[in-house]
């Protein structure tokens, strides 16, 4: 146990851990695509622009982001300390306690995706009422693109408030053996530095919790950190970044390979404007317009001038 001790530092030891954690609760079931939803204004801009945005988890548009597993997290590291008996823990769970209001979350950035590419809540919350577009990204493509491109990592998102409770426990739990290991030892671990390391690699991973209440969307999430030269400020306040997913350089491979058109797309108004901006663009053979099987034309409407359905 010393050698392991001595072979290794408290972040290796610590990650090893949470890598166990992350195959385990994060990246299980993988999907062979996800979808990510945006309104018919959105989808053109995407395609004019060749960038998609991604907010920033302290600003996102439901509240919850962030501060439910946040929440939950001080209230183990409150029970924790409460019945703590060892002086050395004691000094750790309280500067976890000092921090955890004051956890930064200004560089941490969220692109949410779903596993179903045409579900009528998700059409009707983030595509303009069934008026927007959906594309697909292969897992493996997108996976790809978010790694080896923008130095990001993909999770499933967990709703069950049990799994989340148990991982608060067993984190904490890893966190004091690994520290009080390292006093044995006379390494004189700093509390206030292992605090801010730990809580720091938690705000990466709190956007993966949500309330049951979303366990419809099955929604997965692309976090990354960007530093706030790349940052700007939308029109509502909100802070985002541009992640380019139309490139010149030929290492950069586009994740998208095809669009669904919502349930209530007219073709004059939202389909046709969307095919005239991909070929302006020269992408309107890549990224064929499907139509969501849900669809029906408006009254007054000219139906679409397309046969294909939107595949399962």
């Amino acid at each position: 146990m010393q050698f392991f001790i001595m072979a290794a530092n408290f972040e290796d030891r610590f990650l090893a851990f949470v890598s166990q954690q992350h195959l385990a609760h994060f990246v299980s079931d993988k999907p062979p695509a996800l979808y990510h939803y945006k309104t018919s204004a959105g989808m053109q801009s995407i395609a004019s622009s060749g960038v998609i945005r991604a907010h920033n988890l302290g600003k996102m548009s439901d509240f919850t982001d962030g501060r439910y597993a946040a929440a939950i997290m001080r209230t183990h590291i409150d029970r924790a300390y409460a019945v703590e008996g060892d002086g050395d823990a004691l000094e750790l769970l309280s500067a976890m306690r000092t921090q955890l209001s004051a956890v930064e979350l200004d560089d941490v950035f969220v692109l949410s995706l779903s596993v179903d590419g045409d579900e009528m809540g998700m059409w009707r919350l983030y595509a303009d009422r069934g008026r927007g577009f959906s594309f697909v990204m292969p897992y493996e493509d997108a996976r790809t693109w978010g790694l080896r491109h923008h130095v990001g990592t993909l999770l499933k998102c967990i709703y069950d408030c049990k799994t989340l409770a148990l991982l608060c426990d067993e984190s904490l739990k890893q966190l004091r053996e690994l520290f009080l290991a390292d006093v044995a030892v006379g390494l004189a671990p700093d509390p206030v530095y292992c605090a801010k390391w730990f809580l720091d690699l938690a705000a990466w991973l709190s956007s993966a919790f949500k309330p049951e209440v979303y366990r419809n969307e099955r929604e997965w999430r692309f976090v990354f950190r960007c530093p706030a030269k790349y940052h700007k400020i939308s029109a509502d306040g909100r802070t985002f970044v541009e992640l380019p997913v139309f490139s010149s350089n030929p290492e950069i491979s586009c994740p998208f390979t095809a669009i669904c058109a919502g349930p209530d797309c007219d073709y004059d108004d939202d389909i046709l404007p969307l095919r005239r901006v991909l070929h302006q663009q020269g992408y309107g053979s890549n990224f064929p317009v499907y139509l969501s099987r849900q669809h029906s034309v408006r009254p007054g409407k000219r139906a679409p001038i397309v046969t294909s359905i939107v595949p399962a």
